[in-house]
């Protein structure tokens, strides 16, 4: 669904998930987690599904350490926000920043 299209309610349902996640990172205890910022989130219209998109700074070797550890917590994550499951889906790099999908459903 383009953002175009979605409802009201979809746009609080996609931000509410987000705000969930960018407080959920954080509290993670996993010191390879480095700087990721939660940059937006589209769900299904059923709710089954919500794509999460993230972007992590550093090197390389630091964000796939991060995104690593980001997937690794999956279960976390899941239980603090949508009680679905959450995987790490492709990533788009440019400069010393990516971008990746996270993907939870239900």
């Amino acid at each position: 669904m383009s953002p175009r299209s979605r409802t009201p309610r979809m746009r609080r349902v996609d931000e509410a998930i987000k705000a969930v996640v960018s407080e959920a990172i954080p509290t993670l205890k996993d010191p390879r987690i480095g700087f990721v910022t939660v940059t937006g989130v589209d769900t299904t219209s059923d709710l089954a599904q919500a794509t999460v998109w993230l972007s992590v700074y550093g090197s390389e070797r630091q964000q796939e350490a991060t995104l690593a550890a980001l997937d690794g917590a999956a279960g976390l994550l899941q239980a603090g926000s949508t009680g679905s499951s959450i995987s790490v889906g492709p990533r788009n790099s440019s400069s010393n920043t990516i971008s990746r999908s996270s993907t939870a459903s239900g």
